[in-house]
């Protein structure tokens, strides 16, 4: 990613267009240096920028990965509750059975003994008036089992109290545990929003990082493309090396292109969207889409066509190594090869993001100028 970068701001550096232009024409070589030195200062704290907001998404990416283990922990709570809720509903349902056996048998045995001590006591007061000793012993055996059945149904009833409690145990076990189970889905569900939420965030920041990357690169193998492109034809052109004429006679003299305003200026500009700083050898002017662009200045034309992010693109040599460049043009009305003046429309203004933009540089040899020094003032 350093060499990447390294290369990038390289391309910055290349494409800047700040060498001195012809006499007349750029500022003092101080001022190149200052201002060299200015965008340097300016790149190394992009350099800086790119350095942190890649720290950032380091974080974001350890970030993701906690929550997720939080997660991960919160559907193993919840589904461990859950089995407990299932494991106390089975034992609510088996208590729930022994309760209605141990009930039954407790009523059958109840009215056994009622029987029974109603049998002994009618025996016990009867009318006859002999009582032997076989009928002692025999009154001492029921009474021994009429005891034994006392304390087997009393058994039974203590049984049944004690299923009733660990009922009603079992019973409130579950309302308590479907109360965890009701936080740990929301727990749940808060950190799965939370997860979300940071994952959201680190892929718009990865995009982001990754889109200022790119237009950077596209912008300025753009520049470099179109000085190459100038350099080559400039080597074919019928003007050789001598003494450079101005573009025009005065600064601030020439024609504007088309109607409109300066929305993208020439030099240095901070884009928030992508929050860097990027290099204009040109200026953009929003117009009414469809509108006639014109030629500053009679000339040639030498290119007419689609390059890379200029779009349809018409280059007019001016004779001395200035050329103009219209780029995002929404069509073409002249050829290579054409003779233009001010009044001729080259194109027509091309629609970009919803606007109708223009494109628009002036160029001596590989050097991007200020166009709005050469401009009429408004």
């Amino acid at each position: 990613m350093r060499r990447r970068l390294k290369a990038v701001l390289s391309v910055l550096f290349w494409s800047a267009g700040l060498g001195s232009p012809a006499a007349g024409w750029g500022a003092s070589t101080a001022l190149r240096r200052r201002e060299l030195q200015d965008i340097q200062r300016q790149l190394e704290q992009k350099k800086r920028e790119i350095s942190e907001f890649r720290k950032e998404s380091e974080e974001l990416k350890r970030d993701l990965s906690r929550l997720a283990g939080q997660t991960s922990e919160s559907r193993r709570k919840v589904q461990g509750l859950e089995r407990r809720i299932g494991e106390a509903e089975r034992r609510k349902s088996d208590l729930k059975a022994q309760l209605g056996a141990l009930q039954l048998a407790e009523g059958h045995w109840q009215r056994v003994l009622s029987e029974e001590i109603r049998g002994y006591w009618a025996a016990r007061f009867g009318d006859s008036g002999y009582f032997g000793r076989a009928l002692l012993w025999q009154d001492a055996f029921r009474r021994a089992a009429l005891g034994e059945k006392v304390l087997y149904v009393e058994g039974i009833h203590g049984i049944r109290r004690r299923t009733e409690a660990a009922q009603a145990e079992v019973a409130r076990q579950k309302i308590d545990l479907q109360e965890k189970t009701s936080r740990a889905l929301e727990e749940q569900k808060t950190r799965e929003g939370r997860y979300r939420q940071t994952q959201e965030v680190y892929l718009r920041a990865e995009h982001r990082l990754e889109e200022t990357r790119q237009s950077i690169e596209d912008l300025q193998n753009s520049a470099l493309a179109l000085t190459h492109l100038l350099k080559t034809l400039e080597k074919k052109s019928p003007y050789k090396e001598g003494a450079p004429l101005p573009l025009a006679d005065t600064p601030n003299s020439l024609p504007w292109p088309v109607e409109g305003r300066v929305v993208s200026a020439f030099g240095k500009e901070f884009i928030p969207k992508l929050k860097t700083w990027a290099i204009h050898q040109g200026i953009r002017i929003a117009s009414a889409a469809g509108a006639p662009v014109r030629p500053v200045k009679d000339g040639r034309v030498i290119f007419a066509g689609p390059f890379r992010s200029y779009g349809r693109v018409v280059i007019v040599d001016h004779g001395r190594a200035f050329y103009s460049v219209y780029g995002l043009l929404g069509s073409i009305l002249r050829k290579k090869g054409d003779r233009v003046k001010p009044p001729d429309a080259l194109g027509e203004v091309g629609a970009s993001e919803g606007e109708g933009l223009v494109y628009f540089e002036i160029r001596h040899g590989g050097d991007a100028l200020d166009p709005l020094k050469w401009l009429k003032a408004r």
